[in-house]
């Protein structure tokens, strides 16, 4: 009574499934295993009714053979949609941390900076896993969803401590404005990865999952365009630098002329005392300068560039 009661209930659900798919194949196969079932559920019947334990235990195996192949198609997807619907909300929930305000980092930016190199490529490689399973191993789809949605919270929190400690607002704002396209794009790539692993011969899913792809690539060469944005103390210290080594040439070519016994400098108007009063002046500038730069490298770039 059990088996004749639930027999109906499967062939319902098995022509409901089969009408929400898109792929004619795919329809066919679905309708086919429920059929196969029903066959070996009939020669299960009779071998029962015949009293041939023998045939009965036979039966039972092709039964539970049939079951299986109803059961196998299914149950990766169901699990992957679990993983890529837990996912999206993980995403979604870390790119709105993007709009409050990070804790200061302990860190300067330039240390940042090498952490954010590193998880943006932790983060390409977790898309092309994520990509390839969409197109060619749906059964993958769900474990590299959950691979993107782990990498997105680390990057998010690691833009907001680095936007922190950035000094050039402009290279804070950038930051954070591609951090959110990236998980806004990478929310909707797995949900195509998740319609493609479903239905993987449609083509409408899968150029959506490419779209996607491309988008949230994008975003992410424009965050790392942004980490990699000069901040002001970058500017500064080439300044520093070239006027350092202009000052240099003109030391060369003086300790040649010294050399020759033929140096001679604008000295009008000074003393031997007064020049080397300058020159003990301007080494203790040049000695307090270096003291702050050490600490400025612990600081914000504006006050390492100042």
């Amino acid at each position: 009574k059990l088996t004749a009661a639930a027999v109906p209930k499967l062939a319902t659900a098995a022509k409901q499934s089969a009408g929400l798919m898109k792929d004619p194949t795919q329809q066919q196969e679905q309708i086919a295993s429920v059929k196969d079932l029903a066959d070996c559920l009939i020669e299960f019947m009779a071998a029962a009714k015949s009293g041939d334990m023998k045939e009965l235990s036979n039966q039972a195996k092709n039964a539970s053979q049939a079951i299986v192949g109803i059961i196998s198609p299914i149950k990766p997807v169901n699990i992957g949609n679990k993983d890529c619907d837990d996912a999206i909300n993980a995403i979604n929930t870390a790119v709105a941390n993007l709009s409050k305000p990070g804790p200061k980092s302990t860190k300067t930016f330039a240390e940042c900076q090498v952490e954010m190199q590193d998880v943006s490529k932790a983060l390409v490689a977790a898309l092309n896993a994520l990509v390839n399973a969409g197109k060619l191993k749906p059964e993958e789809v769900g474990p590299a969803s959950k691979k993107v949605a782990t990498v997105i919270p680390q990057l998010v929190e690691l833009t907001r401590a680095s936007s922190s400690v950035a000094g050039d607002p402009s290279i804070s704002t950038a930051l954070i404005e591609a951090a959110k396209n990236i998980g806004t794009f990478s929310a909707a790539m797995v949900g195509h990865a998740k319609n493609a692993a479903a239905d993987k011969k449609n083509p409408e899913y899968q150029q959506l999952l490419g779209g996607a792809f491309k988008e949230v690539t994008g975003a992410v060469g424009q965050y790392v365009s942004a980490m990699k944005a000069a901040p002001a103390s970058g500017r500064d210290l080439d300044i520093a630098l070239d006027q350092i080594t202009k000052c240099m040439a003109e030391l060369d070519s003086a300790a040649l002329f010294a050399a020759a016994g033929q140096l001679e400098g604008d000295t009008a108007g000074k003393t031997l005392e007064s020049c080397q009063t300058g020159l003990l002046n301007a080494a203790k500038q040049i000695a307090a300068a270096t003291a702050q730069i050490v600490t400025a490298t612990k600081g914000t770039p504006e006050q390492l560039g100042a």
